[in-house]
């Protein structure tokens, strides 16, 4: 019975760290996001927004022009979508990869997926249907996003021409798009949202074939007959940080065409509209060439940078997961560096509440 609980509590424990870790990353690395959703639209000689020539000047630009604030616009609806995105991604995620290995064990050997292969279908599955479900609350962020922040209260006419047709919030945002370019208006770019789908695939799979290729070093440093060298800490360090400079550059631009598809028109803009994203990746290939495909790359990297550690996958033949054994390599991103501390934290309280009948009782 005991046993029984601590297993459900272990299962909504992904769904409630996913939640925890999505609502911190965005309180803490949003105006990051924000300079970088600014930067993937931006124009040389656009009226909407200022120019940001770099990171540091885009902060200090958005200080000077918009006030401290300027800093979280679209903060709102951020936190909404990483917290309840992050939570639905990590229940999801291993709930389904639970049920397929369950699978697997169940059919033959040699008709058995690969747990590399468990993970990935897992991992798409889980994203995929994430992005379909949560897809219109970040086109809303972006929107509130890509819109200057008013200086204080005042008549919309002494406002400048760019600010006079902001959205004042988010649930107006949904009304005005839907009243203005219908409902279909909210999923603008849901094409790139689930081809970045494949970015934690592409990441998994380098990964791998980088950790093969540190085996195929070390193998010529031992004895004939000795067994696989395991891989420094260095070496899953490396591994980690060329799979995840792998999977950015390859999906990145995705993300710069979602944002050019999901900005609107505002009274005073020159910004070009794309209605369809071979229309964006045409104009960004004729105005920039392959550097328009970038905007914005160093404050996702600023965001995204490793800043602790998070368990690296299990190989084939590993023990189920043991939150206090697991070998961890310093490459993970803020985001998953909270999922790991808050899920082991429940997962212990959880096996502790199990493990001593009086826990939870009042006193």
């Amino acid at each position: 019975m005991g046993t029984s609980s601590a297993g459900q509590s272990q299962d909504w424990s992904h769904l409630l760290s996913g939640a925890g870790a999505g609502f911190l990353t965005t309180v803490l690395l949003h105006p990051l996001d924000l300079i970088k959703t600014r930067m993937h639209v931006q124009e040389a000689g656009g009226r909407r927004l200022p120019y940001y020539s770099n990171v540091l000047q885009a902060f200090r630009v958005i200080v000077r022009v918009e006030g401290a604030r300027g800093l979280y616009q679209g903060v709102g609806p951020n936190i909404f979508g990483s917290t309840v995105s992050w939570a639905l991604y990590m229940f999801g995620y291993n709930q389904l990869k639970a049920d397929l290995t369950r699978m697997q064990e169940a059919r033959p050997a040699d008709a058995r997926l690969s747990p590399s292969a468990v993970y990935i279908v897992a991992a798409t599955a889980s994203g995929t249907a994430v992005s379909l479900v949560m897809h219109p609350v970040f086109t809303i962020k972006t929107r509130m996003q890509l819109q200057l922040a008013a200086r204080g209260k005042g008549p919309r006419g002494l406002l400048p021409e760019a600010q006079r047709d902001n959205y004042s919030s988010s649930l107006v945002a949904v009304r005005r798009i839907v009243a203005e370019e219908g409902v279909a208006s909210l999923y603008r770019g849901i094409g790139p949202s689930l081809l970045l789908v494949s970015h934690g695939s592409v990441q998994f799979l380098s990964y791998e074939h980088l950790k093969q290729a540190f085996r195929g070093l070390n193998a010529g440093r031992v004895p004939a007959g000795a067994a696989e060298a395991d891989l420094s800490a260095p070496q899953l360090t490396a591994a980690a940080t060329g799979s995840k400079v792998v999977a950015t550059l390859v999906t990145y631009p995705y993300q710069v065409v979602r944002s050019i598809l999901q900005q609107r028109a505002v009274v005073g803009s020159d910004v070009v509209q794309h209605a369809t994203a071979s229309g964006a990746v045409r104009h960004l290939w004729s105005s920039e060439r392959l550097r328009g495909f970038y905007r914005g790359l160093v404050p996702h990297i600023l965001r995204a940078a490793p800043t602790g550690v998070r368990p690296s996958p299990r190989r084939a033949h590993d023990t189920p997961p043991d939150v206090s054994r697991r070998r961890a390599a310093p490459t993970a991103s803020v985001t998953l560096v909270s999922y790991e501390y808050l899920h082991r934290l429940l997962v212990s309280r959880a096996i502790g509440a199990a493990h001593d009948p009086t826990a939870g009782r009042s006193r």
